[in-house]
């Protein structure tokens, strides 16, 4: 999994691409995963060609965010 690391210049890069985090709404309820962490998760997904269930809970994020914030995106 070493050799899966998001590269920092492209986390850099697609940042100025994407819409800012969002903190929670005024009515409170669970924080947003932020974007890096997401983008993360994706790069792991491309370079790995694994499932999105298959996304190893320590990234920070499951796969299924990262997909559904990818559609979002």
């Amino acid at each position: 999994m070493a050799q899966c690391r998001l590269p920092e210049q492209f986390a850099d890069v697609a940042a100025h691409h994407l819409p800012p985090d969002r903190p929670p709404g005024p009515e409170g309820g669970r924080p947003r995963v932020p974007n890096r962490v997401v983008l993360k998760v994706l790069w792991y997904v491309l370079t790995t060609g694994c499932r999105w269930r298959d996304v190893p809970p320590d990234m920070g994020c499951s796969g299924e965010t990262a997909r559904t914030r990818l559609i979002g995106w």
